[in-house]
């Protein structure tokens, strides 16, 4: 045990990691609404948005937020926007991961599935009862 973890303040520790999360949080979605919105309309902007009345979208909107526009406005998000509120990279930063992984030779999804593709298919081909063992249909 060490002489010195008495002295360590755990209290302030979680106080830091909270004010952390809470200031990634607020980058990333921007602050708390402050309107409060009923989870039955979340709901129904999840599974019946075509029922959103005006008022319903007014509502939603008011959150001040991406999550708001989202969901009140989809069709409006910009795709960095879309990529944000789905948690995916944008664009620049995915073709530069894939060029980073395959040493420049690929800068697109479609070149990295259709080689992944490939390679599977070369696979199956050395597999015990070969390419036409496996069913295509």
């Amino acid at each position: 045990m060490d002489e010195n973890e008495g002295d360590i303040d755990h209290d302030a520790i979680h106080a830091d990691f909270r004010a952390r999360i809470e200031q990634r949080r607020r980058a990333r979605f921007g602050p708390l609404p402050t309107v409060d919105i009923p989870q039955e309309l979340y709901a129904k902007a999840r599974g019946h948005r075509g029922e959103l009345t005006g008022e319903d979208r007014a509502l939603l909107l008011s959150r001040g937020d991406l999550i708001g526009k989202a969901l009140a406005q989809p069709s409006s998000l910009t795709e960095a926007e879309r990529n944000e509120v789905l948690g995916r990279q944008s664009p620049d930063q995915v073709r530069a991961n894939i060029e980073r992984v395959s040493n420049g030779r690929m800068s697109t999804v479609a070149e990295l599935v259709s080689k992944t593709l490939e390679n599977d298919i070369k696979q199956l081909a050395g597999c015990p009862g070969g390419y036409d063992a496996v069913d295509a249909s």
